[in-house]
């Protein structure tokens, strides 16, 4: 297998306005330039609460093509939540570990913050070994930065950023994003593991030439020699180291005293010429032992010197990074309390909407109840009309052969027993429309339901002097 490639899209909300540039750099850049016939792959993630949600959109196991590779990078979802880069990388490592390739690649999209607490370069200088990692970055914080190209370093890939002023220029992302091109097309150089330095020899003090002191040959010296003392050679310390940074100067001078020591001065039993000796010999190891602890001394000084710069320089790394992860953690609280915040505020949108639904359907159950009411007084009104157009057909027909007088007495005489009738059986809901003004609408009473504001019935009189003749009765029985 020639070659795998891993993308990883980072999706969360500081991504939010940068994903159409991550869709631009997926389909403009890469895309036409990527050898799609290796095996590849691409994870979305984001995070909720701190808990990563990793997806893999192009799985590494199924057999992707370019159209799919397209049809992903131009459908990203909305950019919301945390960003737990290291865990998602850490993930793709895991799994390009397992697979058999020459070449193991990872791109990572990304604005550069981890908010879930994770450091990119303790996974990639844990995990990484035999997988490229390089990192386009879209506007990020110098300090992101720094860790990401870290990061790449380790893997011997490439990082590259691009500022916020250069989002809008197509042609400065292009030149921007060439040198992930070029590496994501190229051989990658294995990452050898650090080599280790070896113990450097000790330098061993060259013994001190004695002066030669003339003896006179009168008297005889017996000399007695005692053993030989053996210094034991103490291993040097690799520079430079913290242990070595503690020790005194007294203990580091130790070993060339030790040295001079080797040799111990023979004992001398002419106390005569032992004076002599003595005091020729001393000058000559006071002067040695001078010249060597000066040397000592001058060494003693300068590393001391370059100790102190170290730990200059390492107490500033330190305050410097404490200051930043101090305020790293200060923003992680902040985006967890807003986190929370948003979800509370979810929560009671989604309450109040499942409240608004139901109020809802009940107003629409009501209003398929009225509508129905409406309908059937429609059909009833329906009804009347047609029974009074009946009615006017019906006396069209009837012939009463009396004059004008006499038939408006029967007729207000007929109303009159009528409304007499009416209003026993219908207190105080009888209309009596022709009781000042003759109408035309075909009838001569309305029952009315004054409580709805509605006609129950429409009531039409007719009378007539001739016991003998017959009307259509309109009311029941009752």
């Amino acid at each position: 297998m020639k070659q795998i490639t891993d993308f990883l899209i980072d999706i969360s909300d500081k991504m939010d306005k940068k994903l159409s540039i991550t869709q631009r750099i997926l389909t403009d850049e890469i895309a036409p330039n990527f050898d799609f016939s290796g095996v590849f792959g691409m994870r979305i993630f984001k995070s909720v609460c701190g808990s990563p949600i990793i997806i893999k959109s192009l799985d590494l196991a199924e057999p992707n093509t370019k159209s799919d590779f397209i049809t992903k990078a131009t459908s990203l979802p909305l950019a919301s939540g945390g960003s737990p880069i290291a865990a998602t990388v850490k993930e793709s490592m895991e799994s390009l570990k397992a697979l058999d390739a020459d070449e193991k690649k990872i791109i990572l999209i990304t604005a550069g913050e981890d908010t879930d607490g994770g450091v990119l370069e303790y996974e990639v200088e844990k995990l990484a070994l035999g997988i490229q990692v390089n990192i386009i970055g879209i506007s990020m914080k110098d300090s992101d930065l720094r860790s990401a190209q870290k990061a790449a370093q380790l893997t011997s890939g490439v990082c590259c950023n691009i500022p916020e002023d250069k989002l809008g220029d197509p042609f400065a992302i292009r030149e921007l994003v060439a040198p992930v091109i070029n590496a994501m097309n190229t051989k990658c150089t294995p990452t050898a593991a650090p080599k280790q330095e070896a113990p450097k020899a000790e330098v061993k003090p060259e013994p001190v030439a004695q002066p030669k002191v003339e003896q006179k040959e009168e008297p005889k010296i017996e000399v007695k020699e005692e053993p030989k003392v053996e210094a034991k050679e103490e291993p040097k310390a690799e520079a430079p180291r913290m242990a070595a940074f503690m020790q005194q100067p007294a203990a580091q001078a130790q070993p060339q005293q030790v040295a001079q020591e080797k040799k111990p001065a023979p004992q001398i039993i002419n106390k005569n010429f032992a004076k002599e000796a003595e005091s020729v010999q001393g000058v000559s190891v006071s002067q040695s032992s001078a010249r060597d602890n000066f040397d000592a001394v001058s060494a003693l000084q300068n590393a001391n010197q370059d100790i102190e710069s170290l730990l200059k320089t390492n107490m500033e790394t330190l305050q410097r990074v404490l200051k930043e992860n101090e305020s790293l953690a200060k923003e992680n609280e902040q985006l967890r309390a807003a986190e929370k915040s948003n979800l509370d505020s979810i929560s009671q949108l989604q309450n109040t909407a499942k409240e608004a639904n139901e109020t809802i359907q009940q107003l629409h159950d009501v209003i398929s109840d009225k509508e129905a009411e409406i309908e059937a007084l429609n059909a009833n009104k329906r009804d009347l009309q047609v029974a009074i157009n009946q009615w006017k057909e019906r006396d069209k027909k009837v012939v009463i052969d009396l004059d004008a007088a006499a038939r408006q007495a029967v007729s207000a005489a007929s109303e009159k027993l009528l409304f007499d009738y009416l209003e026993k059986k219908y207190p105080n809901r009888v209309k009596w429309c022709n009781e000042k003004t003759k109408n035309t609408n075909g009838y001569d009473f309305e029952i009315v339901d004054f409580e709805n504001n509605t006609t129950e019935y429409y009531i039409a009189c007719k009378g007539a002097k001739d016991p003998y003749r017959q009307f259509d009765r309109l009311l029941d029985d009752g």
